[in-house]
């Protein structure tokens, strides 16, 4: 891989063994006192970091100190910030495997999304609200119902209604997960955490801190069985190699299981973590991690097409039957049923050939030094690279026009008309369309699918150095942690798709199969994979945090305070199919300096009584918009948040009951909406962008029913109009005749202005006019089309050139959350979790100036849906109609007030375990557990690229969609048989049972999983 920047990794291990070499001179010194030591449970001998929190420690789900919150290891109850802590003890009795898993008892974080709002899926989709209307058979797995939890590395989530896009492991950013074997605990920082991790979620980070070798010999191996061809090895070693000083740990799994239980999609994983620790002085350590992971899904394509809705029967996930017979509706739309209708929870349209599959590697090497005993020293830098490949199916239905029926040789029989629907939202021309006024809607279309093959390589380098020091001042103490923290990050992205639409019959339920003929009546050969252009991302962070905690009149007052620098960097290279250097986006080219912004957070705990503190924290977030221009071709400023948080923390009953309970606030500002329609400037090197001192020339199928009504002398001129296109004079008719729609030419004046006596201006004049009167969107057509239907170019279009341009949007998210973990006796511990949580956009849509005003731009077009017009007049749409910027939005066609995505209101869970340590049930323990998930909004009635998706109420009125889920309320279930044999080996024989009561139900257009079983044999010695 060519690079532009070096990831220096021998010049960070330089820096590293610099600093050792110099602390250990000072070490050396006589004038040093002895070192305080403390003596683990283990027998091995433990400096006192305070940036090391032992998991050893941890009393089954309990633990009082955590890490993730300050970078420091400090008391929870005292800690004025929201953490929650995921002990190894509660990640192995509830079965978890892998990170999302141990996460399902969590207050407030989504492990499956299936909509979300206006942010890009991880699938490679906009969002599945927009690919459910057939967003295009090119979006990589586009009928895929899952949001951008869909991101197979399985380390993104949503918490507090926000996308967390990556995790952490010890502090470091990683882009995927990784197995349960190396967990020790799980610590999850709710709220903006910029301070001490810089760029990332607004919603909380979820820090991994992996297992470290111990002073003594452990070995454990485990064994599992189970349904859905579920197999699972795995072992974990450590000890001592040779004396104390230096130790190792050795971790590794193997697992296999169905992933979708449709027989098809099987998951594969291969896991290795060496590590090694090493103290080559009494108060330094240096330690050495490499964790090795494959991860593979097979057949992990869309199960069905979600395209075409019945609003009101939201009960039925599509109007699109899933048998082979005859299309038909009863009187409210749903799909009658017909004899050996497909299961849909089985059914796998998409085939075995689709795969996603990642190679990840993580190094990780750290210096931590005991200077004396008021200051310490830690530093260590990051390596990470994964090497990632899929091929996915795409498909769509797309209804029948001329084109089409020309370009494709089908049976009759193929054609699926879809008619009796006088209430359905779908789509032509991949834009939404509604029958209305008692009009039936009537369409013929085809299955249109496509494959798509991405290679994408992704590394990175990331340094961290921090020095703590504590004193005592002023009848406190006092701790001050200065750091530094590096990124570089290189990513290098290759795509081969095919150039032309697959077909096949709708009706028509066989798997796909990469590279077999085309089910039409000629059996055409699929088009081949070509090699499209690339693209290399390379991206550089920078921040530096001071971090003040303060604890006085014996500990009763905590405050933390911090303040942070970013500085964020980025530069793509666009490659030609061949790899060569096409051109370089350079943030330099546009601004002086690049991104940068402080950071603050201030916290303070005051302690009420023993074990109770109340707490408030202020906090605030930043996420870069690397590649994100406006329409004006002006990079966006990063996104930011401010949170704001009260609560309660407790530690009582002499630590039978510890938790936390807090109200937040989160309002995130500038956060980018791709919107295909917004005004734009033509970009630098554009070609074929709308140049305004040329002559506008535009496509436009005008309906039928506008041209019965049109001037006849007016069209008669427009159709006699000639101009040359790609080197070839043609006229409005010779379009016409061969495309189905009109050129129209529109000459400019030399003051900018144009002509409105030219037959092309009165033309388009009149047909926006008739929209508005007619207030007509049954068959409306494109107007701003760059591109005919046997792709001939447009000379020259105000609009659609360049695939639209980012929006800022604002949001907002509050609620109440808690976490409490409840230990009466030594037999039973329960774990309850809360969250109450409300997302809402509060701003809509906010528009640039153009530098020049045409009358018929798509943004002024008299559209209900895209742009958001609901048929005004421009001059009623914007206070100054040659100023975009003074757009007047409609909020309930914007969606401000709405949530835009699928985060419950609610949710809520409890685990609850018993140990008997004598009668007949001696060494049992059962463990239940029970989560709730409130009703969610599947479908928000509003596509990320500004369509507001409608449907008609009553004889006039037109309501945006909202489809929701019921609640769903799932139980899992744990038996286990503990005994010891001669003294040294723990055998246990475990057997979870997920979702006890078989839920299969359809929640959205996602299948609740059903029930399944696994059983693990482990012994410890």
């Amino acid at each position: 891989m060519r690079r532009v920047f070096p990831l220096n990794i021998s010049r960070r291990l330089a820096a590293c063994a610099f600093i050792a070499s110099f602390v250990t001179l000072a070490q050396a010194q006589p004038s040093a006192p002895a070192d305080k030591k403390n003596v683990s449970p283990d027998g091995s001998t433990v400096v006192l970091s305070p940036f090391t929190v032992e998991a050893g420690g941890d009393e089954g789900y309990k633990t009082r100190n955590a890490v993730s919150a300050t970078r420091l290891n400090k008391a929870l109850v005292e800690t004025p910030m929201p953490i929650e802590v995921v002990t190894r003890e509660f990640i192995e009795d509830t079965g978890a495997t892998n990170l999302r898993d141990a996460l399902k008892y969590s207050a407030g974080v989504i492990t499956r999304s299936q909509n979300d709002a206006y942010a890009a899926s991880a699938n490679g989709a906009n969002n599945t609200l927009a690919t459910s209307l057939g967003g295009g058979a090119s979006s990589l797995n586009a009928q895929n119902p899952q949001g951008v939890t869909a991101n197979f590395g399985g380390a993104t989530f949503k918490i507090r209604g926000y996308v967390t896009p990556t995790t952490l492991r010890d502090g470091f950013i990683k882009r995927t997960q990784t197995d349960a074997i190396g967990i020790d605990r799980l610590e999850v920082v709710r709220g903006p955490s910029a301070l001490l991790y810089g760029t990332g979620s607004f919603g909380g980070i979820v820090n991994d801190l992996p297992k470290r070798p111990l002073g003594v010999h452990r070995d454990y191996v485990e064994f599992g069985v189970g349904d859905r061809d579920y197999l699972r090895a795995a072992f974990d070693s450590t000890g001592p190699i040779g004396g104390r000083e230096l130790s190792y740990r050795l971790m590794g799994a193997a697992q296999t299981v169905d992933v979708d239980q449709t027989g098809v999609g099987t998951a594969t994983t291969r896991f290795l973590e060496p590590v090694v620790s090493y103290r080559p002085l009494e108060n330094t350590r240096v330690l050495v991690d490499l964790e090795l992971m494959n991860y593979k899904e097979t057949g992990n394509g869309f199960q069905l097409i979600h395209q075409i809705f019945t609003p009101n029967a939201s009960d039925i996930p599509a109007a699109y039957p899933l048998d082979g017979s005859a299309l038909t509706y009863d009187a409210s739309g749903k799909a009658i049923p017909a004899a050996g209708r497909l299961d849909p929870r089985k059914a796998k349209l998409s085939g075995e050939d689709t795969y996603a599959k990642t190679d990840n590697y993580n190094l990780q090497v750290d210096l931590e030094q005991k200077i004396n005993e008021h200051l310490f020293l830690k530093g260590g830098i990051n390596y990470y690279k994964a090497d990632n490949s899929l091929r996915q199916v795409g498909a769509q239905l797309q209804v029948q026009t001329p084109g089409l029926s020309n370009r494709v040789s089908v049976r009759a029989s193929d054609w699926v008309k879809f008619s009796g629907l006088s209430t359905v939202v779908t789509e032509r021309w991949r834009k939404p369309i509604l029958a209305r006024n008692g009009v039936i809607y009537t369409e013929r279309a085809l299955m249109a699918y496509e494959w798509q093959r991405n290679e994408t390589d992704d590394e990175s380098m990331q340094s961290r150095i921090e020095l703590h020091g504590t004193w005592n001042l002023l009848g406190g103490t006092h701790s001050i942690l200065l750091g530094r923290t590096d990124l570089k990050r290189e990513q290098s992205t290759k795509v081969w798709q095919q150039v032309d639409f697959n077909y096949r019959s709708p009706t028509d339920f066989s798997p796909m199969k990469f590279g077999e003929v085309q089910k039409d009546a000629a059996s055409t050969p699929q088009t081949p994979l070509l090699k499209q252009p690339g693209s290399r991302n390379f991206d550089w962070e920078q921040g530096s945090y001071a971090v003040l905690n303060s604890s006085f009149w014996s500990d009763r007052v905590n405050l933390i305070a911090g303040v942070r620098h970013d500085r964020a960097d980025a530069r793509i290279h666009n490659l030609t199919a061949a790899d060569t250097l096409n051109s370089i986006t350079d943030r330099s080219a546009s601004t002086k300096d690049a991104p940068n912004k402080n950071s603050k957070q201030l916290g303070l705990s005051v302690k009420v009584t023993d074990g109770l503190y109340v707490f408030g924290d202020y906090s605030e977030g930043l996420i870069p918009n690397y590649g994100v221009t406006d329409g004006n071709n002006r990079p966006f400023a990063p996104t930011t948040a401010k949170s704001k948080e009260v609560g309660l923390k407790f530690d009582l009953f002499k630590g039978k009951l510890s938790g936390t309970i807090a109200a937040f606030q989160i309002q995130r500002q500038n956060a980018p909406r791709l919107t295909w329609w917004a005004p734009q400037e033509k970009l630098p090197g554009q070609v074929g962008a709308y140049d305004p001192s040329k002559p506008t020339v535009q496509l436009g199928y005008l309906p039928g029913k506008f041209v019965a009504t049109a001037n006849p002398a007016t069209l008669s001129a427009v159709l006699a109009q000639t101009f040359t296109v790609n080197g070839a004079t043609r006229t409005g008719a010779d379009l016409l005749a061969s495309e189905g729609g009109y050129y129209m030419k529109l000459p400019q004046l030399a003051n900018g202005t144009y002509d409105p006596a030219s037959p092309g201006y009165q033309l388009l004049s009149s047909f926006f006019d008739w929209m508005r009167a007619t207030r007509e969107i049954n068959d409306i057509g494109w107007v701003f089309n760059t591109s005919g239907q046997d792709g001939v170019k447009l000379v020259n279009a105000p609009g659609m050139y360049s695939g639209g341009t980012y929006i800022p949007m604002e949001d907002q998210s509050k609620g109440v959350d808690t976490q409490m973990v409840f230990s009466p006796t030594k037999n039973l511990q329960a774990v309850f979790t809360y969250a109450y949580t409300v997302r809402r956009q509060t701003v809509g849509y906010k528009y640039v100036d153009t530098p020049y005003y045409n009358p018929f731009s798509m943004w002024y077009f008299p559209e209900l849906f895209w742009g958001t017009m609901d048929f005004r007049k421009v001059e009623d749409a914007y206070a100054d109609p040659k100023k975009p910027s003074t757009f007047k939005s409609i909020p309930s066609l914007v969606g401000e007030g709405r949530g835009l995505d699928d985060q419950p209101k609610h949710t809520a869970s409890i685990w609850t375990k018993y140990t008997f340590d004598h009668g007949v049930l001696n060494r049992f323990g059962i463990g239940l557990g029970y989560t709730y998930t409130s009703s969610q909004e599947y479908y928000s009635g509003y596509a990320p690229d500004g369509n507001a998706i409608l449907f008609q109420n009553g004889a006039t009125a037109n309501d945006v969609v909202s489809l929701r889920t019921k609640a769903a309320h799932n139980y899992d279930l744990e038996l286990v048989y503990r005994k010891k044999f001669a003294q040294k080996y723990d055998w246990s024989i475990r057997l979870n049972v997920a979702n006890v009561l078989n839920d299969r139900d359809l929640y959205g257009k996602l299948w609740a999983p059903g029930r399944s079983f696994k059983v693990t044999n482990s012994i410890s010695f």
